[in-house]
């Protein structure tokens, strides 16, 4: 995560802000966890080839120093594979 210049904390917390798409840093599940982030999967198919999209759009961003920010339109909002939204 270094390469991107944060912390697995605050590329977390990127993601979420930027991309309504929630992780977990997987430091706090113990040292083989480290340089991870978690995703939860238990989604339907379409979720979680949206929020595979939207990660990999905020990824190549964040690397462009482009921000995320009102990319996705007021319209768009978190769901699914622990998107911030209607599976909260």
């Amino acid at each position: 995560m270094s390469s991107l210049g944060k912390t697995l904390w605050e590329l977390a917390e990127y993601l979420l802000e930027h991309c309504k798409v929630v992780t977990t840093p997987r430091a706090g599940f113990g040292s083989c966890g480290w340089g991870y982030l978690r995703i939860s999967y238990a989604s339907s198919l379409e979720s979680i080839e949206e929020g595979v999209r939207r990660i990999a759009r905020g990824l190549k961003e964040l690397r462009n120093g482009v921000s995320t920010r009102g990319l996705l339109g007021p319209e768009k909002t978190g769901f699914g594979i622990g998107f911030q939204g209607d599976s909260v």
